[in-house]
């Protein structure tokens, strides 16, 4: 995690590499749902949609986006189910779950390209009803949190070579003296009478397995067992009918340690149980060493989210993503215009067959669907009921008196209005508008304001950095033409104005970097820059561009770039020999904005 609470800059990095591929992947596979939904396809468009979402699943866990990976497969397994399923009411059930799936899975990718936390758990409820369509258990949150932690992976690293390991008998006999123990304790656990005191039981169970395992594995889960344990026992944790449940799946292991001995266990560990009980250990409200050992151990240093961002996460799906907006009002636009057009011609003809109008009610209601599916329930109502309304008046041939067209045409427009608003509404703050709205300064109208103002200086900031670009590749193929260089100056100068303006002060020193660099190297004066310097200083003038474009559309900073940048600038201090970064950097900050590059 960053500081701002989003995914790694790397992952974020990834992601974004791939991120317009794997839009596009989605895109296709909805589109194939959709065909499928409405009857212009058959079940073949789902096993298209399955090798698209099989794709992004791949795509996802690549970058290391686990939950929404997952979800990509669940999506996957549940489109070829249904391609070959006849049961009207399971292809109903899982059309419903697969259509909420494909619309918040690229709301979710959205929000982690904007920089927001990686919080899969707000995916959990629609990965456990795909899973409940195919009749599959529902996965806990502990697994679902613990997919990037990969608990046996470092200490199941030996399971490959477990068959070729002596392992003696010890911790077989152990499980054999220990189990009756272990099942009474277990007994005075589930019926509560004093959990303390059972889970004190299992503890010492616990730790006696820990201490006779010969393979990593089976000291990694026995010490987690004992530290859920202890956990009950100094009251960290309650002793839920969940907990209980999972304390039940390890008396299966011990049946099994007996039957089979540690070979078997260390070759196959109990993953999945072993990630369930770190939940616990992770969310323990103890100082405990032995649990911050654990979670030292296993890394689960900050793996669960508080409520708060839950909750912030949960919001925050439960609207549309913008480009989903984008891409749907421009669909509902071109319905709606259709719909005009039609009213329109009728109009002009006469009026005369009403029945040429029985198709635009179907048109509208799908509208209102649609409108339905972005959360505009006022929309969809309103759509609703005109087409109710144009409906009976067609039926009773009353079109030309009553009203009907007038208040349809009329509610088109109102629509068309709220789309607009609602994508608005629906863009992200710059982060500078968000702190002020969370101090209470200015009022919503003040802060619409603002964020339009913010997006046309930003953009007058990507312009004049086209035109730097655009100087000095002119410069790059003819060294001789050295009065492009001229015009860079002031390009950047109002570049780093309007950064100031929105406090971007980080972004203006790396621009005042760049600045520098293009006026000591390219003047004729300074040694003349290599193609591998031409490189770097190209990528660093790409990532503040691609920053500013960030920006210009309402996501938070993306910290990733400007580091990406500076790297760039660091690498090519070194490759020439000039000032250390420090040294630059320093110099910088101090220096005005009309000084960054000398005329």
């Amino acid at each position: 995690m960053d500081e701002s609470g989003g995914i790694s800059a790397l992952a974020n990095q990834s992601l974004d590499l791939v991120g317009k591929e794997l839009t596009s992947t989605l895109d296709s596979a909805r589109a194939e749902i959709e065909d499928f939904v409405d009857g212009q396809a058959d079940g073949e468009a789902l096993v298209r949609a399955a090798s698209m979402l099989h794709l992004a699943a791949g795509a996802l866990k690549l970058v290391e986006v686990h939950g929404a990976g997952l979800l990509a497969e669940e999506m996957e397994a549940a489109c070829r189910l249904l391609a070959d399923n006849s049961d009207a009411a399971v292809k109903e059930r899982g059309l419903g779950a697969l259509t909420r799936a494909m619309v918040q899975l690229p709301a979710y990718l959205d929000r982690l390209l904007g920089g927001n936390g990686d919080v899969a758990l707000v995916l959990l409820p629609l990965v456990n009803d795909l899973r409940e369509l195919r009749g599959e258990p529902s996965m806990s949150e502990g697994t679902l949190l613990l997919l990037n932690s990969g608990p046996f992976e470092r200490s199941g690293a030996d399971s490959a070579d477990a068959a070729d390991t002596d392992f003696g008998p010890e911790l077989a006999r152990a499980a054999q003296a220990l189990r009756p123990t272990f099942q009474s304790a277990l007994l005075g656990l589930i019926r509560g009478d004093d959990p303390q005191v059972s889970a004190a039981k299992l503890l010492d169970v616990a730790g006696r397995l820990e201490h006779a395992a010969q393979s990593d594995a089976g000291r990694d889960f026995w010490s987690v067992v004992g530290g859920v344990m202890a956990s009950i026992q100094s009251g960290a944790l309650e002793a839920s009918v969940a907990l209980k449940r999972l304390v039940g799946q390890v008396d299966r292991q011990l049946k099994q340690l007996i039957d089979d001995g540690e070979r078997v266990f260390a070759e196959d560990p109990p993953a999945e149980l072993l990630n369930s009980l770190l939940y616990y250990i992770a969310c323990a409200k103890t100082d405990d060493t032995r649990i911050l050992a654990l979670r030292d151990h296993f890394e689960l240093a900050d793996i669960v989210p508080d409520e708060a961002k839950i909750e912030a996460a949960r919001e925050n799906l439960s609207g549309p993503s913008i480009r989903l907006m984008q891409t749907v009002s421009m669909a509902i636009s071109e319905d709606l215009s259709s719909v005009k057009d039609a009213l329109d011609i009728f109009v002009r003809t006469g009026m005369e067959n009403g029945n040429e109008l029985s198709q635009q009610v179907d048109l509208l209601r799908k509208i209102g669907d649609t409108l339905g599916v972005l959360g505009l329930e006022p929309a969809q109502a309103q759509i609703h009921r005109e087409a109710q309304t144009l409906d009976a008046a067609i039926s009773a041939g009353d079109l030309g008196t009553s009203g009907v067209l007038e208040s349809v045409a009329a509610t088109l427009l109102d629509v068309e209005d709220t789309l607009g608003r609602e994508l608005v509404r629906i863009a992200a703050p710059l982060p500078d508008v968000a702190a002020a709205q969370a101090a209470g300064d200015g009022a919503e109208d003040d802060s619409d304001q603002y964020r339009h103002v913010a997006q046309a200086v930003m953009n007058e900031c990507i312009v004049n950095l086209a035109k730097v670009k655009e100087a000095v590749a002119r410069i790059v193929e003819d060294p001789s033409a050295v009065r492009v260089l001229d015009t860079i100056p002031a390009q950047l100068r109002g570049i780093t104005a309007g950064l100031l303006m929105l406090n971007k002060t980080r972004a203006v020193r790396v621009v005042e970097r760049v600045g520098q660099v293009i006026a000591t190297r390219f003047s004729g004066g300074g040694q003349a820059l290599k193609q591998s310097h031409l490189e770097r200083l190209a990528d660093a003038i790409v990532s503040v561009e691609y920053y500013m474009e960030t920006l210009s559309i309402g996501r938070g900073d993306p910290w990733y770039m400007l580091d990406n940048a500076q790297r760039c600038l660091d690498l090519l201090d070194r490759l020439q020999g000039g000032a250390t970064p420090a040294e630059a950097s320093g110099a910088e900050a101090d220096r005005a904005p009309d000084q960054i590059v000398p005329t």
